[in-house]
């Protein structure tokens, strides 16, 4: 609730904040998803980044219920089909970005993926 206050007083509630979640390494999976589901409650946002760095688990991400997921670098310069991928996690109501493209290579082979 401290957090909620410094918002106030930045003139921001939490429905104007999206916070983002690395889930790549998470231990207590059940303890991340009540802590998220509090967070939503609240009203924030809530964004997974890095997805696909190490591993792709949609079941995590139903739990979570993102409303943004952030492909990494490396899943979109990988040979992985994106379209499914995109259209898997459109399908869990989650919209897709992708984390950081910052070389006109990569923003181009993510284009030529879909």
């Amino acid at each position: 609730l401290a957090f909620e206050e410094v918002l106030r007083a930045c003139g921001l509630m939490p429905a104007q904040v999206t916070l983002e979640i690395e889930v790549d390494g998470v231990e207590d999976c059940a303890h991340l998803v009540r802590a998220v589901a509090n967070y939503k409650a609240r009203g924030y946002g809530i964004a997974v980044g890095r997805f696909g760095r190490r591993a792709i688990d949609f079941a995590l991400l139903r739990e979570i219920g993102p409303a943004l997921v952030k492909l990494d670098q490396q899943l979109v310069a990988s040979n992985r089909p994106l379209p499914p991928l995109i259209d898997r996690l459109h399908e869990l109501g989650a919209q897709v970005a992708i984390e950081s493209p910052d070389t006109a290579a990569l923003r181009e082979q993510a284009r030529e993926r879909g």
